[in-house]
Order: C-alpha cells, then sequence, then structure tokens
C-alpha cells in the first residue's frame, strides 16, 4: 500500500520550492540595478544669455546658463553659481536673477565644476 501525503502537506513541500523564484528574481533585480555605471560628464565650458542687454536701474532680468560637456553636448544636472563681474552695478542671485543697481557696465558670469562664461 502506498502511503502518499495529505494535500495540505503536499502544500507545505511545494509551497517553499516556489517562494525561491520570485525571491531570486528580486535579487537579481537589485544586483543589476548596484552595477549600472553612474556616467560622469566633466564640464567643458558654460555660455550665459540674458534676454536683454541694457536694463535700467531697478529692472531685473533672468540669465540663462548653459552647461557644455566634454567632447560636446549639454551637460544637465550641474549646479550653476552666477556672479557679477561689478555687484555695484547689477547683481545676480543663486537662481540667475540679474537686478540694475546703478548705472554702468558689468558682465554676469555662470560657473559649474571649474568652467566658467560670461
Amino acid at each position: 500500500m502506498a502511503v502518499h501525503p495529505s494535500p495540505s502537506h503536499r502544500s507545505r513541500l511545494i509551497g517553499p520550492r516556489l517562494l525561491w523564484l520570485p525571491v531570486a528574481l528580486l535579487v537579481a533585480a537589485l544586483l543589476a540595478l548596484a552595477s549600472c555605471d553612474a556616467v560622469i560628464t566633466e564640464v567643458e565650458r558654460v555660455e550665459v544669455s540674458l534676454p536683454n542687454s541694457s536694463l535700467t536701474v531697478g529692472q531685473g532680468a533672468q540669465a540663462q546658463a548653459q552647461v557644455f560637456a566634454s567632447g560636446g553636448g549639454g551637460a544637465a544636472n550641474h549646479s550653476v553659481q552666477w556672479t557679477s563681474e561689478r555687484p555695484g552695478v547689477a547683481t545676480v542671485n543663486s537662481n540667475g536673477w540679474v537686478t540694475a543697481v546703478s548705472p554702468g557696465e558689468t558682465r554676469i558670469a555662470a560657473s559649474a565644476e571649474g568652467a566658467a562664461g560670461w
């Protein structure tokens, strides 16, 4: 006479065997993500543009900086630091907003990762 395990006993035997598959897939996916290489680009140059080259005292304008990677192309996700050559003439805040404070001429610079541009 053959003895067969009860259905509840059989499910306990099969259940743990099948459980390893989703766990193995999860571990494989996590290992694949962990082994991805990050792409790091060096900044070659920065270009600054303003909507108008002349402001009246008290007027403001948003400067834009375009960061270029070595080898060409734009380099996204680089923080830009802003400076004014003559802050007594125009100031620039950390977001690139330029405000004219007195008559005169100045240049607005942006820098990223050691590269700068006017």
